[in-house]
């Protein structure tokens, strides 16, 4: 039956006849009015209730005052699906075609390359019936009725130009085409009078452009109300009043309203017990200024929080984010770190930093955004006890004063929208990627004060969609606060530049540019090369200031020495682990490649001088439960001490990367490949990091030294290994080589004193012009060309996928359209210098029986039923058996693709299919001895050192190894 039209008040006669929707199981439907009421009321209930003041004040500062801001809201969302009274829209589903020519209204048929989408035929119809209604510039209307166009996510412009021929095509002779026409134009009236906007208040919105930004926030909003209203659970086909439909659709919903910090006060006393020091713990003067300088701000701020590692930016950040949100009403924090290893090892000191700054009695939501999020148990806890859930009685379920994960914002497209997340950085810089539904993550991160952790780790390719995005978040008025204890100058100088950027309203970019005088950019260069440290920099309007933070007591002093003879010989780094730990202690040492770090793990092994116990690998590519057990067996061995803990009398861990930011360890002694500089000092970090009484380190490791290792000195200029050039090219590993003897020479000696000489040290190592040592010419200038023509063809990539800058000028119409379906699963690594990573699930075939792998799951092998369903638990710890082939081999796009096809064909397991853990994942198999031969390659796993990939020897090829299925 469909639905009654008696309570439906102000809706035009030839309106009623329309639906929105197809019938739904028991053959009820949904009027057309009824469903953009719906909406229009949802975003209302948003308004008042979800969205953070901030969000609104910046709209409302650019719409001329709340009322007409949230009008004009409300009335995107009652217009929003205007273009389904058109028969393009109604040829689509048979129900409503007959439906439609059952009361007279002609539906051709049409071919799929003749119908326009509704949302470009509603806002083509739009911008004609403004144009009569204001007779406003074409430019000021399409930035008005972007909205529209992009509520399904991507604002086509070429489609919207071709809709608008086939609309007007025959207009004058067809009464068809014109009683379609008077019906969308019913729905404009209609709506304007329903929202209770006036002639006054459009002859205002028609004054200027739209700021892009706002437009985006805006469209944002209405894909949240349409899509509230379009679920069938919260909004049933029924009879109801529009009215009353909304808010009890919104009350089943639940959504926690935005963050209202808590009356406590975090300055002062309260900093110790906001972050669970001890009673009587002082904030130090890093973490001190950051409050002074947030509460000082008049409008939103970047600040830049320059210490040295271990000093405690994060929880600088995090109570200046508090004060910060405070003040200018920010409805959430985003924390975004470099990887998922940091993320997960942050989600806890952030949740329990949030769990004080609510008040009781209320709930808020908060997500762990990266690709292994659903396997972070304190995350997954967490999601058991949901803020609030809809069940399947349509009960809603509250849990009063708690922080927790909303279902509705489970989704992929709606997690930032969470009050709070933690996450990777690549979350952020996906804001500036040509992406579908990019409106909800700028809408998401609009209401939140975004901290960038370890901001120094971006790459050439995440620099520029960092410095795009600061520019739309400055734009947005988004407090952002970026930490680092190795910032190199002439990034912090793009930085804010950046943000500066952002905050003005040129027409357009070109004319910005002009704008930026040379008072402007000596005035950025000289707090970018602001010669002290620790250091805060902050960016308020026009405003730069540096606040140079009182250096806290803790100082370190680190001896370092360049490792001698062949830097492939690992049997010699082996010599001087055994030498540095024949006392007992615990060493760090850092590797540059998974497969060094492998290799040189297996020399110790075989050489039987360390228990089993003592000797521990951590890299990337073990499979994730693994790599997580691991993580943990390293903190409770080297991390902060608790209490009933036993630091061990010896300990070697063996390490890529993924200790220099993830990891609060504690070494007594260290080896490190050669790095860049400022990667070394993060490194170095992790050596003597924790106050502990100096008899408790065996005595000849009591004064700090590191060993630098994988080059050697050379004739003339240093030689490398060659994973290190290929990670970090040679022109970077010169300059630190350089830094670091000049250092030594200046001071005498080689050490490093933290934190004294690290600002110095950093900027000397990434200044590009400084010229190097004269017997290292030319090789020094041609490395520097080298690297610069690299960056500058990484830069160039990226042009193909990022929107444009933000300026008020910039052009919405095609703003995401660059989207491409088939490769939005891969978006992430295209905002880093990074090939697409492979990940597969590790397995094990014996006998024709598939399993686990012993002490994957459990200790002994499970074995995995193939046709029938798995269980759910079984399911998910399988899933946790993940794996990612190592960056070099996923570069070998022909030998992948060539992998994975022949896994993809030879292990389709029917059981793996009905699961959602493991449906779509691609299994590696391996045999009893944990190798499979595929091609050229072979694929073999071990719990103790994790994937290796090698290539086949000839001397195998000719026997006639084959390809394990």
């Amino acid at each position: 039956m469909s639905e009654s039209t008696a309570k439906v008040k102000s809706v035009p006669e030839e309106l009623r006849d329309f639906w929105a929707k197809t019938p739904d199981p028991d053959g009820n439907t949904l009027l057309l009015v009824t469903h953009l009421k719906d909406a229009a009321e949802v975003m209302d209930l948003l308004w008042h209730r979800w969205l953070p003041q901030s969000v609104k004040n910046f709209v409302s500062h650019e719409l001329f005052g709340e009322r007409i801001a949230l009008a004009f809201c409300k009335y995107g969302a009652a217009v929003h699906d205007a273009g389904k009274a058109d028969p393009t829209y109604f040829s689509i589903f048979s129900a409503i075609r007959s439906h439609m020519e059952q009361l007279g209204y002609p539906v051709p048929l049409y071919r799929g390359d003749e119908r326009p989408r509704h949302e470009t035929t509603g806002a083509v119809e739009l911008r004609s019936w403004l144009k009569e209604k204001t007779d406003a510039s074409g430019d000021i209307i399409n930035r008005l009725i972007f909205p529209v166009l992009a509520h399904h996510g991507v604002a086509h412009s070429s489609t919207l130009e071709y809709a608008a021929d086939q609309l007007g095509a025959g207009a004058p002779e067809s009464e068809r085409y014109l009683r379609y026409k008077n019906a969308r134009h019913a729905i404009f009236d209609w709506a304007t009078e329903l929202v209770g906007l006036t002639a006054d208040d459009w002859k205002k919105l028609t004054s200027r452009k739209l700021h892009p930004a706002v437009a985006v926030v805006v469209s944002g909003l209405v894909i949240v109300a349409d899509w509230i209203a379009s679920n069938r659970n919260l909004f049933p086909f029924t009879c109801q009043q529009s009215t009353v439909r909304a808010i009890e659709g919104y009350q089943r919903l639940a959504l926690p309203g935005p963050w209202k910090v808590s009356s406590r006060t975090i300055a002062g006393d309260g900093f110790a017990t906001a972050f669970g020091l001890p009673e009587g713990t002082k904030a130090r003067p890093v973490q001190r200024d950051a409050m002074t300088v947030a509460a000082a701000c008049a409008e939103a701020p970047l600040m830049i929080i320059e210490a040295p590692t271990g000093e405690g930016k994060t929880e600088a950040a995090l109570a200046a984010a508090e004060i910060l949100a405070g003040k200018f009403g920010c409805g959430g924090i985003y924390m975004a770190l470099p990887t998922c290893a940091s993320s997960d090892g942050l989600f806890p000191r952030v949740l329990d930093f949030l769990s004080g700054s609510i008040d009781d009695g209320t709930a808020a939501s908060i997500r762990l955004m990266h690709g292994r999020a659903q396997f972070n148990d304190r995350y997954t806890a967490l999601m058991d006890s949901d803020v609030t859930h809809v069940d399947d009685d349509d009960e809603t379920c509250h849990c009063g004063g708690s922080i927790a994960p909303h279902q509705w914002f489970s989704g992929r497209k709606q997690g930032l929208l969470s009050e709070f997340v933690v996450g990777t950085i690549d979350q952020v810089l996906m804001a500036g990627l040509s992406t579908r539904h990019l409106m909800l993550r700028h809408l998401g991160l609009a209401g939140k004060v975004v901290i960038l952790d370890e901001v120094h780790a971006s790459d050439v390719v995440m620099k520029e969609y960092l410095k795009l995005v600061l520019g739309w978040l400055s734009a947005m008025h988004v407090p952002v606060i970026a930490l680092s204890a190795t910032l190199q100058p002439d990034f912090k100088k793009e930085l804010l530049t950046a943000y500066w950027r952002g905050r003005k309203t040129a027409t357009s970019m070109r004319a910005l540019s002009r704008k930026i005088d040379s008072a402007v950019t000596e005035k950025i260069t000289d707090v970018a090369e602001y010669d002290a440290y620790p250091l805060i920099t902050v960016q308020v309007g026009e405003d730069f200031k540096v606040h140079a933070p009182t250096p806290s007591a803790r100082s370190r002093s680190v001896r370092f020495t360049f490792e001698e003879g062949d830097c492939t010989d690992l049997s010699q780094i082996a010599s001087r682990i055994r030498d540095i730990a024949s006392d007992g202690g615990c060493l760090l040492v850092v590797m540059n490649t998974v497969g060094r770090a492998q290799k040189l793990f297996l020399t110790l092994r075989e050489e039987a001088v360390f228990d089993r116990d003592e000797l521990v690998l951590l890299h990337s590519r073990f499979v994730a439960n693994e790599r997580v057990r691991i993580e943990k067996k390293v903190m409770n061995a080297l991390g902060p001490e608790k209490a009933g803990t036993q630091r061990p009398n010896r300990m070697v861990v063996i390490a890529t990367q993924v200790v220099e930011q993830s990891l609060d360890i504690d070494a007594d002694a260290m080896i490190t490949d050669i790095a860049p500089v400022d990667l070394l000092i993060q490194r170095i970090g992790r050596l003597h990091r924790h106050p502990r009484p100096i008899e408790t380190r065996p005595e000849k490791l009591r004064e700090p030294v590191v060993v630098i290792s994988g080059m050697e000195r050379g004739e003339t200029t240093p030689k490398f290994e060659r994973g290190s050039e290929l990670i970090y090219s040679r022109g970077q590993l010169l300059r630190s080589v350089a830094a670091l003897d000049q250092l030594a020479a200046d001071k005498g000696e080689p050490v490093i004193v933290s934190p004294d000489d690290v600002h110095g040290l950093v900027a000397a190592a990434s200044d590009m012009d400084r010229p190097g040592p004269a017997e290292w010419e030319p090789e020094w200038s041609s490395s520097a060309l080298d690297l610069e023509k690299k960056e500058a063809k990484l830069r160039e990539r990226t042009k193909g996928f990022r929107i444009a800058e933000v300026a008020r000028g910039t052009e919405l119409l095609g703003w995401n359209s660059k989207w491409d379906s088939r490769s939005e699963a891969g978006t992430i690594s295209g905002v880093r210098n990074a090939e697409n990573s492979v990940t597969v699930i590790v397995v094990q075939s014996v006998d024709g029986q598939l399993q686990t792998l012993p002490g994957t799951v459990e200790a002994e092998s499970i074995s995995i039923p193939t046709e029938l369903p798995l269980d759910d638990e079984l399911a998910k710890n399988i899933a946790r058996c993940c794996v990612s082939f190592p960056g070099w081999f996923s570069c070998l796009r022909e030998e992948t693709n060539m992998v994975i096809k022949h896994l993809s064909d030879h292990n389709r397991f029917p059981s793996w299919q009905k699961s959602g853990w493991l449906s779509g994942e691609v299994p590696l198999v391996l045999d009893a001895s944990c190798r499979a031969v595929i091609g050229e390659w072979v694929f073999s796993y071990d719990p103790a050192i994790g994937l290796a990939v090698e290539k086949l020897r000839k001397s195998d090829r000719s026997t006639g190894v084959t390809a394990n299925g």
